[in-house]
């Protein structure tokens, strides 16, 4: 979820994307400026396949799975003369320019648009707000009339590809070693990244392992038998990726499987540890 304003029903929430802070409003002696946003949508794709009585008979073909997510942001640039208004429409166009993102990001293009989402568990977040981002991709590059008017502004839409339909919260959870990691936060799973710093030779039967409420126990194996003195292994479990200091390294996978982070209690425990020391990534996720 993505709100404009603050409780106060006038203070724009601050959102920023690509370098651009976006839903801003000031004013140049008497002209508004800025990128305010007018409204937010979603709309969230699912997959499955079924038959007819599935419900009656018990039978389920597939499940139901949440595989993508549109972000759709409707709002206006306005500047205080046209010079200005047609930089801030460059300007807007480069932030939201897929092209030139997929060009300057080629190994992961989606980038963080982030956000505060008002909250009354101050509890857990004094501020009243969780600081949230989204993994974007824009569809289009929007591209405001080029017409001039300093009072109203020019339309603009943002259409968005999230990479996974989940909200993050911006900071990460961290844990070193073997720990029962209490992912309290979140409300859905979320993909962790392990990173493995090597003081010498491993074992061929390294294994990291996760057990939680629904999934149960789940491991995967690495052979770090070939590993020197300050080689860095990451495990990127969301892409199914294993770099050997930044080089792609498939061939130390053994077997198992790539697993998540669970709400709740996820009892993490690392096996045949042999000069490895391991840390375990990840960002806690909401459904929406």
């Amino acid at each position: 979820m993505l709100f404009i304003f603050q409780a106060d029903g006038t203070t724009r929430i601050a959102v920023a994307y690509n370098g651009l802070s976006i839903n801003t409003l000031t004013t140049i002696e008497t002209d508004p400026t800025g990128y305010p946003l007018d409204a937010v949508g979603f709309q969230t794709g699912y997959d499955y396949i079924s038959e007819n009585f599935q419900w009656m008979d018990g039978i389920e073909l597939y499940g139901m799975h949440a595989v993508s997510r549109i972000l759709d942001l409707r709002g206006r640039a306005l500047a205080a003369t046209q010079a200005a208004y047609a930089d801030a429409v460059k300007t807007l166009a480069d932030a939201f320019d897929p092209s030139k993102i997929m060009f300057k990001n080629p190994t992961d293009p989606f980038l963080p648009l982030t956000f505060s989402v008002p909250t009354a568990d101050t509890a857990t977040y004094p501020t009243g707000y969780a600081t949230s981002k989204y993994l974007a991709l824009p569809i289009r590059m929007p591209e405001p009339p080029t017409a001039y008017d300093s009072t109203t502004g020019q339309p603009f839409r943002i259409s968005m590809l999230l990479q996974q339909p989940k909200r993050f919260l911006q900071t990460a959870q961290t844990q070193a070693g073997s720990a029962t990691v209490a992912n309290s936060k979140a409300d859905t799973t979320s993909w962790p990244v392990l990173t493995i710093t090597m003081a010498g030779a491993g074992s061929a039967t390294y294994t990291a392992q996760n057990t939680a409420t629904t999934q149960g126990a789940k491991s995967i194996v690495l052979n770090l038998s070939g590993a020197v003195n300050t080689d860095v292994y990451v495990v990127d479990f969301f892409h199914r990726k294993i770099t050997k200091n930044g080089v792609a390294t498939p061939s130390v996978f053994v077997s198992g499987s790539y697993w998540m982070m669970e709400p709740g209690n996820n009892v993490i425990l690392y096996s045949n540890t042999t000069n490895a020391a391991s840390s375990l990534t990840h960002y806690p996720a909401f459904s929406f």
